[in-house]
């Protein structure tokens, strides 16, 4: 098979065990209902998350606080730095809407926003509360268009919405690949660019310049923030999962994992599974800003790949209808 082909030899020779973990999951998802590899994968999570706010909060673990220039005071929350805290909560929220799909209510909205509120609190990573009014933004539009377009179950969107959404991977690889490798000091847009984006299309440049691009990828060492509120004295860090990707896994592999991100989109899409797709596209979005992409411990859609994906909700989408239909009696 191409895709183990790939994954392994790109693992032996770059050494990134991420490779590896995710071609398991992904052998390991194959036949499996996709909805309940979601789930167990949102139990497991959320339990885990909850331990360890529980053991930082009360001193079992470090609880990690940062306090950097121009931001207000910053905790990690038993995770290594405030940002890997927020990008598990945003995963965990992709997961319950995945979960929900037609299903969701205004009301799970509503739990999403406050919950995004308050780890936007504690953490002050704005990148990830700005995914998530984004996603609820999305889900709010298309709660609204499905009340009054739709007729059955079935919601059809417009074409060409459906082709931006399905290559939404792509666009975002590509263009922040073409700001990375055009980022210049001297252009006032791009700089513009650099500061909303903190710095990612800066050290982006910075480690192609210094790496390269490679067919099987090659070993980077990094230096984040994470870890230890010492102020470093060296820091290095490429955030954006795609330059990451590109420079770390090697441009075969890199290209893969977006094809079977771009195939998983497309499989939304056929099935019209529209909630699913808006979160396929958040997921995508976050990847320009965070390097979490391949990492089993936050994102479980990769995995989606080889799962099934027909002929899993029969009577869910039935007893939907019958609800639909009550309500519309009542009013």
């Amino acid at each position: 098979m191409v895709l183990s082909g790939v994954l392994l030899y790109a693992w032996k020779t770059n050494g990134y065990t991420d490779l590896y973990y995710l071609l398991l999951m992904i052998l390991g998802a194959k036949g499996i209902p996709a909805k309940k590899i979601i789930k167990v994968y949102f139990v497991i999570t959320t339990i885990l998350l909850c331990i360890t706010v529980i053991a930082s909060l009360t001193g079992y673990i470090d609880n990690l606080v940062y306090f950097q220039e121009e931001r207000r005071r910053r905790m990690a929350m038993g995770s290594v730095y405030p940002t890997d805290f927020a990008a598990h909560v945003f995963y965990g929220s992709l997961a319950y809407v995945f979960i929900r799909d037609e299903k969701i209510k205004w009301y799970d909205t509503v739990g999403i926003l406050i919950i995004a509120g308050l780890t936007f609190w504690v953490t002050d990573a704005r990148m990830n509360f700005l995914c998530s009014l984004l996603l609820v933004l999305g889900i709010c539009v298309y709660m609204v268009y499905r009340r009054k377009w739709k007729t059955n179950h079935e919601v059809d969107l417009p074409d060409w919405v459906v082709i931006i959404l399905t290559v939404m991977p792509v666009l975002c690889a590509g263009g922040m690949l073409v700001l990375t490798l055009l980022f210049s000091q001297s252009s006032f847009l791009l700089r513009g660019c650099n500061k909303i984006l903190n710095n990612r299309l800066y050290y982006g440049k910075l480690g192609i310049d210094w790496y390269g691009f490679t067919p099987w990828g090659q070993y980077i060492e990094m230096m984040g923030n994470g870890g230890s509120i010492e102020k470093k004295l060296y820091y290095f860090f490429i955030d954006s999962s795609y330059i990451n990707g590109l420079l770390c896994w090697g441009v075969i592999a890199f290209v893969l994992i977006l094809f079977v991100f771009f195939v998983i989109c497309n499989k939304a899409a056929k099935n019209k599974k529209w909630i699913w797709l808006w979160v396929f596209v958040m997921f995508s979005i976050q990847c320009v800003i965070e390097h979490h992409m391949i990492e089993v411990a936050y994102n479980p859609f990769l995995w989606l790949f080889m799962a099934e994906w027909t002929g899993m909700e029969k009577r869910e989408i039935n007893r939907w209808r019958n609800e639909e239909n009550g309500e519309k009696t009542k009013g």
